[in-house]
């Protein structure tokens, strides 16, 4: 037998004695129509919300009042109440999101 024979040889024993395996089930293509729809929905709220930062000290001064009034009414803010429960505020306002995201995708899925 030659080595071409080999080859051809194993390679049939390979694809045709090899049990199925159980990662071969069929599953749903990823880029669904609402895939996509939800990557854009979350690109469109990422891009209003980096946009506005940006232009935040431009609005206040609009206003009338200094740019630097921001980020002095946040200090205010953080050395009045603490810092600490500025970070445990910030971190109960995305536990309530994610708890609404949750809740929200249960509904849909019902």
């Amino acid at each position: 037998m030659s080595k071409a024979e080999r080859v051809e040889d194993v390679r049939e024993s390979v694809l045709i004695d090899r049990p199925p395996s159980p990662f071969a089930e069929h599953r749903p293509p990823l880029f669904t129509r609402d895939f996509i729809l939800l990557c854009l929905i979350a690109l469109g709220y990422f891009f209003s919300f980096f946009f506005f930062f940006p232009t935040l000290p431009f609005y206040i001064k609009h206003l009338g009042r200094r740019e630097a009034d921001v980020g002095l009414l946040m200090g205010r803010i953080a050395t009045h109440v603490g810092f600490t429960p500025m970070y445990l505020c910030g971190s109960g306002c995305v536990g309530v999101a994610l708890a609404i995201f949750l809740w929200g995708n249960r509904a849909v899925r019902q």
